[in-house]
């Protein structure tokens, strides 16, 4: 890494405290009922300072969005088809556990006071990450054929599946535990995956051998 290439932590330390006065006053107040002001008083940073980082609180509500889930990435597991074919429960709770580290937060963004941005932005980075993270590992070789799903479609479905689920859990209490309710949402999916992806099949060739 070059001296060009660091990041001054004065920029990490002025994002951070922009970030966590944005998610306590979201807790306190709802997303609408803030202002950029009200985030940079709480923050102790000039309004100069925020936009020289952002634009608006809606981008500082996706930015610090994507630091707190993609600093789940070195938890996250990844299975292939073997594992699929071997019906290994292949259940992560990984998300679960960091939307209960921040459930104030997703209590209120998944409900009317949070911003139809947001979920928006949510849904489309949770396809992306099911589109090149989640089926690439999971993909049929080329002899196999086609998936019998387009993969954004099943990219789509999973992402709004994720956030019903995740909401149905904070309406629950976070009952039952986040193993759980990992299984439970791994065993509704994992079938219609395993079909779309082929991996029925490959499982069928096994019990004919």
């Amino acid at each position: 890494m070059t001296t060009t290439d660091r990041i001054d932590p004065r920029i990490t330390r002025t994002k951070k405290l922009l970030r966590e006065a944005l998610i306590a006053l979201i807790t306190e107040r709802g997303y609408d009922a803030i202002t950029v002001q009200d985030i940079t008083e709480r923050a102790d940073v000039s309004r100069t300072t925020f936009y020289l980082h952002y634009r608006s609180k809606d981008e500082l509500l996706i930015s610090s969005f994507i630091d707190l889930y993609e600093s789940l990435t070195p938890n996250v597991m990844v299975y292939g088809r073997d594992e699929f074919a071997r019906n290994v429960e292949c259940c992560d709770t990984a998300d679960f556990d960091h939307v209960a580290q921040h459930a104030d937060f997703y209590r209120v963004m998944l409900s009317e006071r949070g911003s139809m941005i947001f979920l928006l932005s949510v849904m489309g980075y949770l396809q992306t990450m099911f589109t090149h993270d989640t089926f690439k590992s999971l993909l049929p070789p080329p002899e196999a054929g086609e998936p019998r799903l387009p993969l954004n479609f099943m990219a789509a479905f999973m992402a709004g599946a994720e956030l019903g689920v995740v909401k149905w859990w904070l309406d629950q209490g976070m009952q039952p535990p986040a193993a759980e309710v990992a299984r439970m949402q791994f065993e509704l999916a994992a079938y219609g995956i395993a079909h779309a992806l082929r991996i029925d099949e490959q499982t069928e060739e096994r019990s004919d051998k």
